[in-house]
């Protein structure tokens, strides 16, 4: 057996690999800590979903694209800061009259032959040590899950071969400050998990 086989490092790396094989992509790629989101994949889902919003959206920001997609990504963080992010989601953001989709739900029913198309221009991406802190550089979550870009869901991993739980990625989290905007207000859920 090669070494670290039972380690958190190669459990980390097992369930990041699965998703990946399933559709997932490793990122993300630009994760504004000061936001608490993936800037680049928000805009890929944006800019490939949504063209004529995307345009009109540089058009009303003066026409500079880096000052709209930054003016609307703080657009987007307050929209969490205020309704949350599944709302977001489900609903949108509107920005200077522009209502944006940030998210695409599987169709309940797809007989047409392009019923599944926005479905799967959603950007799902997974990031193996995610330094979520704007205060603290250091700070690292194991697994970290984005839809276009917005954080819904953090995994603190264990192995009890090296002598740890669940339980002790459920006393991690208890340690980290609940001030700290990834936890407190970005992500929609937390898991503790080991193999068992």
């Amino acid at each position: 057996m090669s070494p670290g086989v039972h380690s958190e490092f190669a459990f980390e790396e097992r369930v990041e690999y699965e998703l990946l094989r399933r559709g997932w992509i490793r990122g993300p790629r630009a994760y504004d800590a000061e936001l608490g989101l993936a800037t680049a994949e928000m805009w890929e889902f944006v800019g490939k979903t949504q063209v004529e919003k995307f345009e009109k959206l540089i058009e009303l920001h003066g026409g500079d694209q880096a000052t709209a997609m930054r003016a609307f990504a703080i657009r987007v963080a307050n929209e969490v800061d205020t309704r949350g992010v599944l709302d977001v989601l489900r609903h949108g953001v509107k920005d200077r009259g522009v209502l944006v989709d940030l998210c695409y739900f599987r169709p309940g029913h797809t007989l047409a032959s392009d019923a599944l198309k926005e479905y799967d221009a959603n950007v799902l991406s997974v990031e193996r040590q995610l330094h979520f802190s704007a205060r603290d550089a250091g700070q690292s979550v194991d697994l970290a899950f984005f839809v276009n870009g917005l954080p819904v869901a953090s995994v603190e991993l264990k192995n009890p071969m090296t002598g740890q739980d669940a339980d002790d990625a459920v006393a991690q989290y208890r340690r980290r400050d609940p001030n700290e905007l990834y936890f407190a207000r970005r992500t929609l859920v937390h898991f503790a998990m080991d193999p068992d």
